[in-house]
């Protein structure tokens, strides 16, 4: 049998159009990224900073108009920690720096051209900051630890800042345990957080350098790794170049988010485009999500860094379709979550790669617009900032379930790092006392005492839940300590139905179809991929129904046939059939 070339053609065009749909799409910031794009906010109003090695260009420094970014304009740029006045000259502006500050508030609407470009424009995730930036390094000379720890102790303190981005790290400084949290700089950082109340976003610094492992063995802000996208194009797949030679110290891991970080279109110096791949890119979209949600934050608990980090990390996407998430996260090896130790163990509160999951800034904004609540009775999503003083005492947050619904819940609390110094700032030579942290533990109990999944790392300060709850009724979310101790936190929840969809959903789309077969021949290609797709054809999440599947001899035909039917449905309501000749 012959067929027209030029109908199969066209099938064939159809196929590689709707294929081209689900790869092309680079955004990080829609829907296949971070989904902070069409929420109605712009972060107006809101304080951040950054400091790395370098910084970005800006309008009010005079040598850097030659070589600046039109559409990236911070609030303002320092050299070190010196107030009040812009960077002395453009020899300290970096592509690095100009790249990382785009991702968070580039304005740029216009496309480059290359390889990847595609038309989409590289917007920033909050374009309406105020961005304050400073660099550490003069002229390529780094100083070392007490400048870095000088400049971010500088930027933390400028009135209303919520959260610092560092898309930078160093070595090791002789600590004999290297990556346990004990460095100069990691303390500083730990202490930060606590003493000015700001959100350090560390990047994961995991790629073919891992030799840069502080201030990311930090405790009191978020470390944050880098995801690729899958094959159906969404930013949902754990980097390949991750490496975790560097991770903290012991059972802990560094990872509290991914975000993504490969392939990501940059706004650059000379008002050009960059395509570059690095956790120091997926930083900057975690702490320009924090300028999102804080645009309209108006308590004094709303603006805690630890309500922030609780709820971003517990808002984030782990396996479709349970509690409104929108992506299954996969893991280096092909696994997902349910497959992670951090799933099974108790005492393993985060995943080594993804932590508690990948970034969803729609999610996010949903859970920190819950408001506070608790203890007591509570809705299905919220948070609060509580403390806990009372040995053996829970404090109790109670809510109705449905038999199947999950619980996902966040504990987070700083470690207790203070400054040994008589000033009430850091100064050059000084140095920090760790009195580490409480123990607290956090469960999920049924209302007849029945202990439904618990969180009990002694290793971290984060513990997590993800648990499917057995029956209906009341359930507790509870947060114990063993210990005296008067210790505040950010406790951040939610609960709702498992709509996953279907086994065989290759491309995660809520239907088994055609497309699913693309995909699975392009990135999976093995007999069991296969046989979980065809048995399950035809389904659609919800329905348990399935329809008979070609062989796969004529599969790839069939496959042909079924997009140019949907491609001629979907444009002039009007069926058409191949033209076959004997």
């Amino acid at each position: 049998m012959v067929c027209s070339k030029v109908r199969i053609g066209y099938a064939i065009g159809c196929v590689l159009f709707f294929a081209s749909m689900a790869f092309a799409d680079s955004v990080t910031i829609g829907p296949r990224g971070i989904n902070s794009a069409g929420l109605g906010l712009t972060g107006s109003g809101v304080v951040i900073g950054q400091v790395e090695q370098g910084r970005p260009g800006s309008l009010e420094a005079g040598d850097d108009l030659a070589h600046r970014n039109t559409t990236i304009e911070p609030a303002d740029v320092f050299i070190k920690n010196n107030p009040g006045n812009p960077a002395p000259n453009s020899s300290d502006v970096r592509p690095h720096s100009e790249e990382v500050a785009g991702v968070m508030i580039s304005t740029d609407m216009t496309d480059g051209a290359g390889e990847f470009m595609n038309g989409i424009a590289p917007t920033g995730v909050a374009t309406g900051a105020s961005l304050y930036s400073s660099a550490y390094v003069t002229e390529d000379v780094d100083p070392g630890y007490d400048d870095a720890i000088l400049t971010f102790q500088f930027i933390a303190t400028i009135p209303g800042m919520r959260a610092v981005n560092h898309s930078w790290g160093k070595p090791e400084d002789g600590v004999v345990f290297p990556n346990n949290g004990e460095s100069i700089l990691t303390m500083a950082i730990d202490w930060s957080a606590s003493q000015h109340n700001v959100l350090h976003v560390i990047a994961g610094n995991q790629g073919a350098v891992s030799n840069l492992p502080v201030p990311k063995d930090n405790y009191n802000g978020m470390t944050i790794g880098r995801s690729a996208k899958a094959p159906d194009g969404v930013y949902r797949q754990v980097s390949s170049n991750n490496n975790y030679d560097a991770d903290a110290f012991g059972p802990r891991t560094s990872t509290s988010l991914i975000a993504p970080g490969d392939e990501i279109e940059l706004a650059s110096l000379n008002d050009a485009h960059a395509i570059k791949n690095g956790s120091s890119f997926a930083t900057p979209h975690v702490t320009g999500t924090v300028a999102l949600l804080q645009q309209n934050a108006t308590t004094t608990n709303s603006h805690r860094h630890e309500v922030m980090k609780a709820v971003l990390m517990n808002s984030a996407d782990k396996i479709k379709g349970i509690i409104g998430m929108e992506r299954t996260v996969v893991k280096q090896g092909g696994s997902n979550w349910f497959g992670s130790n951090a799933h099974t163990d108790p005492t393993i509160p985060l995943d080594i790669e993804m932590g508690t999951g990948h970034l969803n800034a729609n999610r996010a904004l949903q859970q920190f617009n819950a408001g506070e609540q608790g203890p007591g009775g509570i809705a299905s999503k919220g948070w609060d900032y509580f403390f806990q003083n009372d040995p053996f005492i829970p404090n109790t947050y109670s809510f109705i379930l449905d038999a199947g619904d999950y619980v996902s819940a966040t504990l987070v609390w700083d470690r207790d790092v203070l400054l040994n110094s008589p000033f009430p700032e850091y100064q050059p030579g000084d140095s920090f006392l760790d009195f580490g942290f409480a123990n607290l533990d956090l469960f999920l109990v049924s209302g007849d005492g029945t202990v439904i999944a618990t969180s009990t790392s002694t290793d971290s300060n984060v513990e997590h839940i993800f648990a499917e709850v057995p029956t209906a009724g009341i359930y507790d979310i509870e947060v114990w300590t063993d210990e005296p101790t008067d210790t505040f936190y950010g406790l951040a929840w939610w609960a709702g139905a498992d709509d996953r969809p279907p086994s065989g959903d290759v491309n995660s789309d809520g239907s088994v179809d055609a497309a699913d077969y693309v995909v699975w021949r392009k990135t999976d290609g093995s007999t069991e991929g296969y046989n979980e797709w065809r048995s399950n054809f035809g389904n659609v999440y919800g329905s348990g129904s399935a329809v008979s599947v070609p062989e796969p001899t004529s599969l790839p035909l069939f496959v042909i046939a079924t997009a140019l039917l949907g491609c001629y449905s979907a444009r002039s309501q009007r069926p058409i059939a191949l033209v076959c000749e004997p």
